[in-house]
């Protein structure tokens, strides 16, 4: 067995690394080595794809997966069947050296006949492209990893903080005859939000959101505008049937956890800034609205960069809140259960 052996380290996250790598469609922005391949990166799966050594033109090949260990490792083999032939094993392997920096492993190993033949450009010609495509990934995820990201317009600059009391009204963005919803109460757990569903400013990667006791809102003005977004979600969203604006989102079903409490977006509420952002949620979610995985890096360093504690679902505390919620419903239901038994007897 040859092995062609590249390494290289790189100031970005292994996620980052790995998005990279995982997205074929890619590949031709970042690389000459392998301008083009195309397939799914699962086990067992035959790609298409071309190899261009320096000098050389393209050479078609397809390599099967037979290894993906998320955000650590990547490998397919090439196979030539015959006497003349070999098998080549590709390997992309990746080793956090710290929250921002990664080693990337970068080999090749060739076995059968035909390796001895092969082996001197190899060693040579292709060891250079090797450590050349490592070069150019170093570039591309380095600069992900630095991107700027615009989160959400609350956090442009300094960003002040608004009482969490007192009255409110948000306001949809139509010049004219505009929805209006009354606040009476306080806002509570206030946060930035990722996933799909929630209405975000143009240009905004995240939505800012908060919840208030569900009778201390009230629409009172232009509520015939006002349609449910997804009458099959759990939290049922109205937006403003001119502008799209999301203004209040309700929950239906009595035995949810959320049931009780209103949806709002805080920033609605023009001059009055929003209560203090406690946590951002559901960041990966981004990447099921359209973000590429590449940015999710910089979209942490972002958030991080500001204090707020990030996760991929909600806070500890509504997850307790949450937890705590089934097992009160179970228990009921035992309970109901019981009687019911007990009635027979």
């Amino acid at each position: 067995m040859r092995t062609v052996e590249t390494s290289i380290t790189i100031d970005a996250p292994a996620q980052t690394i790995w998005a990279i790598l995982d997205e074929l469609d890619a590949y031709a922005e970042w690389n000459k080595v392998i301008p083009r391949i195309a397939g799914l990166t699962t086990v067992g799966q035959t790609l298409s794809a071309d190899i261009a050594f320096t000098g050389m033109p393209p050479n078609p090949f397809s390599p099967t997966i037979m290894r993906v260990v998320g955000a650590r490792e990547l490998r397919w083999f090439t196979e030539v069947p015959g006497e003349h032939g070999y098998r080549a094993e590709h390997v992309f392997k990746l080793s956090p050296l710290g929250p921002t920096q990664t080693r990337l492993d970068h080999s090749e190993s060739f076995e059968g006949p035909l390796t001895e033949m092969l082996w001197p450009m190899m060693d040579g010609l292709g060891r250079r492209d090797y450590e050349q495509m490592n070069l150019d990934l170093k570039e591309r995820a380095e600069q992900l990893a630095r991107a700027r990201v615009r989160l959400h317009p609350a956090l442009d600059g300094r960003r002040d903080e608004g009482p969490r009391a007192g009255r409110r009204y948000l306001q949809c963005h139509c010049d004219t005859d505009p929805v209006l919803v009354q606040i009476e109460g306080p806002v509570e757990h206030t946060h930035l939000c990722g996933c799909s569903q929630c209405w975000k400013p143009q240009g905004a990667l995240l939505a800012l959101t908060a919840v208030v006791a569900s009778d201390l809102h009230s629409v009172t003005a232009n509520h015939d505008k006002l349609s449910i977004v997804d009458t099959a979600a759990n939290i049922q969203r109205y937006a403003c049937s001119g502008c799209g604006v999301h203004m209040i989102g309700l929950v239906a079903d009595p035995n949810h956890h959320f049931f009780g409490l209103a949806f709002l977006h805080p920033e609605l509420a023009g001059d009055i800034a929003a209560p203090r952002i406690e946590w951002a949620g559901f960041i990966s979610s981004l990447i099921s609205s359209g973000t590429s995985p590449r940015q999710l890096a910089a979209v942490r360093r972002a958030l991080t960069g500001t204090g707020i504690e990030i996760y991929d679902m909600f806070s500890p505390e509504i997850m307790d809140l949450i937890a705590w919620h089934g097992v009160k419903l179970r228990s009921a239901e035992a309970a109901k259960s019981a009687a019911r038994q007990s009635g027979r007897t």
